[in-house]
This record gives C-alpha cells, structure tokens and sequence, in this order.
C-alpha cells in the first residue's frame, strides 16, 4: 500500500485512549461518520468533534439520571447516529453499555416483549435507554431495570471521567448469534479487545486510506466490532446504512461505493446472492474494494461466484472476495484469509463428507470455501463426539482456546459467568469443520445435523438448493430432522415459503412446487424427504440475527401438523 501503516500495535492503553477521545486535538475535524439513513437529501458526515460531542451529553445525561460507573446499559435505540453517540457516550462515562434488537414490523410484539424483558434480565441491566412508543410500550420500569429516555445533555455538561479501567474489566457487552432461545450475553473485557482488534487490523493491513461501509446491524458482533469499533479505533471513516433500508432497496448502498470509496467491507452470505440478484441493471464502480469479506459460516462458493460474476464489470477485483469465521464469543474474528492466504476451495466428495471426511472421489461433489487460517494469540482444535482432536480432513466439532476468547456466557445474578460451554479451557463452538492446510473449512451446526440411517445430511445444503427453486422464497427455508421411534431413525423434512400468499393458497401451485422440492433433495443428498411443506411467507420463524431460529420453527411446524398434513385449513403467515 502507499499509504501509511497504522500504528502496529493496539494496546489496552491505546484503545482506552481512543474511547475517551483524549486524541480529540488531533482528530477533531476527521470524518467519523458518514451516515447513510433515510433520504438522499439527510446524508450527512459527522466529525469525531461531532461524535465527542454526543458522546459526551449521553454520558452526562445518563450521570443526571443517577446511573454510576459500571453500571450496565441496555441499549434499545433504532439504527442511527443517536444510537452510535449513546454507545460511546456509554463507554466514556465508564458504564457498560450493550445495544439491543430494535423491534420491527415483522416481529410479534408479545414475542419481542418476552424476548426482551429476558435479554434484559440476563444483562442484569440497571437502565434500559429507548425512545418512542417503545418506552411507552415498556413503561417506567422493567422488573428492577429504569426505562428512561435517549436524551443528550447540554454538551457543555462535563461527563464522567472514571479511573482508567483495569485489563480484565467489561468494556461492553455483546450477544451472541444463536438460533435458539435468548440470546446469549459475552462481557468483552478491555483486554479481549485490545488483543482483537490488534491481530486483526495487522491481519487486514489496514492504513490510513482505508474507508468502511456496512449496514450491518450493531446489536451483532460483525456490525459492532468489524464495522463500528475497528475503524472508530483506528480513526477511519465508516459509511453507516439503515439495516432495514438495505434489505428493502439495496440500490443506495451499491451506489455509495462510486461515492465513498469503500476498501473493506462485511457481509453475512446470503448477502452475495442478494445483491448479485437485486443489483440495479446501471453501472456501478467497485473498484476501490480490497477486501469485501465473507463472514458467515458456512460460505458458499455459488454465492461467492454469483458475486463477482455480477460486478465484475464493475471494477470489483477477484483478489477482492476473501472469507473469515467469527462470533460473538471470540469478541470477533477467528480466522481471516489474507491476500498471502487467500479464501481457498476443496471439491469433496459428498458421499465422504457424509461419512465426515473431507475427500476427493468419484460422484457428485461439493466445494467448500475456507474462511482462512487463525488469527494469532487462539487456537483451533476439531475434535469427534468422545471429545478427541482428529486428524486433518476430518470432520468434527470446533474447539477455541485464545486470549480473545470470552470468560464464559454471563449468568444471571453478581454477574457471575457460565462455563458449561468449556471443557478443559476449549470454548466448544457446536459448529462442524475440518481443517486442510491450516485453513479452516466449515461444514454445518452440529446440532442442525440430520442423521438418517447413519448418514449425514447438512441441512444448508438442502436449504440453498430448494431457495433457488421457482416459487420458492430464497433463504426461507428450512430443513429438519424428526426422529421416526419406530424406524429408529430420523425422517427428513422440508419447510418451504412461496413466493406470495396466493402461491401458498393454491393446492395446484403447491403441489407444483413440492415435486420440484422433492426432485431437488433427492438428486443432492440421494434421500427422498418424508414430507415437503410449501407454507406461506413470513411462516418460518428468524432470530434477530437474520438466520432461521430452527427449535422455534421446529416448534411451530409440530404443533401444526394436523393442519399442513390434512391441508382442511390455510396457515397464516405470521413472523
């Protein structure tokens, strides 16, 4: 690069410094943010001057409140500046802020209200800061948390200034991407991000002509960490967009990069297929990615195809697509391709991958993408089911050990902490991979597995062909797994949303899409599902991280199946 490097090392002491703006001298008139919400004509650049500013009233309006350091603060703001001021407002006055989902309007309001009252009450949060109808909605008081308003106090008001905090003290905390249940909460300690954000910026060789966009959602690792945190460390500019715009007209979004010049950006996979699909048919210009990064496991090299196929006549650069593997628990990054190590890909056979080994034969096949090696300072070990590692090509659940690794999820009541997701010091991811070559392929959730007569059936496999059916909703659908006690085995079942309620209401259309559902899942796997269920939209049920909430869905398909089964009544759509 012929920019300049930044600063090679990344220190508790150093990201300290950034968070309380002590810089501010030298940084003031620098871009922080460009945000990107709403209309053309409200676009608009904020300065870190600007970004101290409100960071500051929040934190004297919270101190006015009665809130003291260390006092945990519960977030639930819509995406936007107030929200980002609030965030770091909340960490400059020494209190421990953690961003919640904002409700939309595909969510079940009593679902989002239960789901939130138990997030909150795992956060153990001694004041939840919302606005709107939504404060009306909660009231004053949520069990024994305050609900008070977003409000920015006279910027002249002084904020808080707590002792510098020690290594293994809570900067913030996060939640996990799970599917199931409440989500988890992960205290990030000063020293957890401090190692992350050090090897991963020299992972990514960030220099000071580096510029960022998302519109990656901040209540998730990949938005808060890669697409908030990072570049706010390293005083880069972020382009911020509306999550909910985004999915709704991605066309802004894929215009900004002619306008912002974008170097790095996060996506989760489906996103690739997506804008490959919805992209406008005009020219765009993304040339000035280096890195447009793949982050969720596992990735898909159709979609990573269908990607660049598309905006290669853009300017976007094949070197560009690279892939990583991360979570919440790890504060971000596990692994990262570099442009040394590039994404990597493995034809396997899937009879072998079935029978879990990664290897090559004669038959069909399946290519897998690596998400890179490890990142310095963690470890990675696969492990079988007796918990012993394995050798390489073999697959088996991921292991991780490192100094960037969560202490264990927060358990309620004296912040305590649980370890039962640890076994000898190994953080057991229930993810499914195998490592070649020091590159980390992932293959599947071990508890999404489906096992019919001892052989391994990935559900996202099923998942990614049936979305890319006629009259089938892309990334609305589900495979299960059912366990038949007389057979002894599981039965294999397929949970499709149309296209539109009409599809879904016609038994002929219906019928139409099944055989192709059918035909489908029997060429790619060599198994005929038991049953195929073509539902209408907004039926399988989502976590707030966008991916399908398969005990939820599991749940719902149960306790409806008279009804799909005997088709005598339509089920409405209702997530």
């Amino acid at each position: 690069m012929t920019a300049d490097a930044l600063p090679t090392v990344i220190t508790r002491q150093s990201i300290t410094a950034a968070f309380t703006f002590s810089d501010l001298a030298t940084v003031r008139d620098r871009v922080a943010l460009r945000l990107r919400l709403g209309r053309a004509a409200d676009h608009r650049d904020v300065t870190f001057s600007e970004l101290h500013a409100g960071a500051t009233g929040f934190a004297a309006a919270l101190a006015e409140h009665g809130a003291l350091p260390g006092d945990r603060i519960a977030l639930l703001l819509p995406h936007s500046d107030r929200l980002i001021m609030s965030f770091f407002g909340a960490v400059l006055g020494g209190f421990v802020p953690s961003i919640v989902a904002w409700p939309t309007v595909k969510m079940d309001k009593e679902k989002y209200q239960r789901n939130l009252r138990a997030v909150v009450g795992n956060l153990e949060a001694r004041w939840l800061v919302t606005e709107g109808d939504v404060r009306a909605g909660l009231g004053d008081a949520l069990g024994e948390t305050r609900v008070v308003a977003a409000a920015f106090a006279n910027t002249a008001a002084p904020a808080p200034t707590p002792p510098p905090p020690p290594s293994t003290a809570t900067a913030f905390i996060q939640f996990s991407g799970g599917t199931t249940g409440t989500q988890k909460s992960v205290a990030i300690s000063w020293e957890h991000l401090a190692t992350q954000l050090d090897r991963y910026a020299r992972v990514l060789g960030l220099d000071d002509a580096d510029r960022f966009t998302s519109w990656l959602p901040l209540y998730h690792d990949m938005g808060l960490i890669a697409c908030l945190v990072l570049p706010f460390i390293a005083r880069l500019p972020v382009s911020t967009f509306s999550p909910i715009e985004w999915v709704m007209d991605p066309r802004g979004f894929l215009r900004s990069f002619a306008t912002d010049r974008p170097t790095l950006c996060w996506l989760p996979n489906f996103a690739f297929s997506f804008l490959a699909k919805r992209a406008p048919k005009e020219a765009l210009d993304l040339s000035s990615l280096r890195r447009i990064i793949n982050c969720s496991e596992p990735v898909r090299s159709d979609s990573m195809d269908a990607f660049l196929t598309r905006f290669a006549r853009d300017g976007l650069r094949s070197d560009a697509l690279h892939t990583c593997y991360a979570m919440a628990e790890a504060t971000f990054a596990v692994t990262q391709s570099t442009d040394a190590s590039p994404p990597r890909r493995l034809d396997v056979s899937i009879e072998a991958l079935r029978t879990g080994e990664l290897a090559s034969s004669p038959g069909p096949t399946r290519t897998l993408v690596s998400c890179g090696p490890k990142l310095d300072a963690v470890e990675i070990r696969i492990v079988d089911d007796a918990q012993a590692p394995v050798a390489e090509r073999v697959v088996g659940e991921i292991w991780l050990k490192g100094a960037f690794m969560m202490d264990g999820y927060l358990a309620p009541r004296a912040g305590a902490t649980s370890r039962d997701a640890f076994t000898d010091g190994w953080y057991r991811t229930g993810d499914l991979g195998a490592l070649v070559d020091d590159h980390l392929y992932v293959t599947g959730r071990k508890k999404d597995l489906i096992i019919i007569g001892g052989v391994n059936v990935y559900p996202e496999d099923i998942e990614s062909t049936v979305g890319e059916l006629d009259g089938v909703h892309a990334g609305r659908v589900v495979a299960l797994g059912l366990v038949n006690e007389v057979l002894g085995t599981e039965q294999l079942v397929v949970v499709a949303e149309a296209e539109t309620d009409a599809a879904a209401g016609s038994a002929d259309a219906r019928a139409g899409t099944e055989l192709l559902i059918r035909a489908a899942v029997l060429t790619i796997t060599g198994i005929a599902p038991t049953h195929v269920f073509v539902v209408p939209p907004k039926w399988i049920v989502k976590s707030t991280a966008g991916k399908i909430a398969r005990a939820e869905t599991r749940a719902r398909l149960l306790s409806r199946w008279d009804d799909l089964t005997n088709r005598s009544t339509e089920t409405p759509g209702e997530n």
